[in-house]
């Protein structure tokens, strides 16, 4: 089985966001003015081969892009070929947990998604502790990404302290790691993309 651990359904919020200026005119893309049916994403599925894809929510300092009940809508449409990860707001760390419990509980996600460098946060900051603990007392994963991002952001905070001898965890790696929610990851076959056992 060929798993997209990491995929993302367009919203207008996410498409319009500046840091996704750079791709917009890189591929000459217009900013989306309505939604687009989540049927595109099934159908570019099919055409690479994917058979499950991890659709994330996302959540910024300026709000949520791709809030969790899309995602959840989006499963629920598609039960067979996507499942859905939650994000939250880190501004508010308490109410963050308890969203992370209902999109898991009540909708039926499968992990929580978050980008430090979208927040200008180190992922060791101590506002994603509750959210870490929280995904071990849920049983599921909290995928992140660290490393060099695709849209033109910092991907390296100067707050950001290592234990000695650490080092920092390649970006390819975090996203076997979601894989890896979803059945057991074998190797990669394409970008983006991983196979299951």
């Amino acid at each position: 089985m060929t798993i997209d651990a990491w995929m993302q359904h367009p919203t207008p919020r996410l498409q319009a966001h500046p840091m996704l200026e750079s791709l917009r005119r890189w591929t000459g893309m217009d900013t989306l003015t309505e939604a687009l049916p989540i049927e595109l994403t099934i159908a570019a599925m099919d055409a690479a081969g994917v058979e499950l894809g991890m659709i994330c929510a996302w959540s910024s300092p300026e709000g949520f892009l791709v809030g969790n009940d899309e995602v959840a809508g989006w499963v629920a449409a598609h039960p067979t070929r996507l499942a859905g990860l939650a994000a939250v707001d880190l501004r508010a760390p308490m109410p963050a947990v308890r969203e992370l419990r209902r999109c898991v509980r009540e909708l039926g996600l499968k992990g929580l998604r978050l980008l430090p460098w979208l927040w200008g946060l180190p992922p060791n900051d101590r506002r994603f502790y509750p959210l870490y603990s929280e995904c071990v007392e849920l049983g599921v994963p909290f995928c992140t990404q660290v490393g060099h991002t695709g849209p033109l952001r910092s991907s390296h905070s100067r707050s950001a302290r290592r234990p000695p001898g650490s080092s920092s965890i390649p970006s390819g790696a975090t996203a076997s790691r979601c894989a890896s929610a979803s059945g057991s990851v074998r190797r990669r076959s394409r970008p983006n993309s991983w196979r299951s056992r």
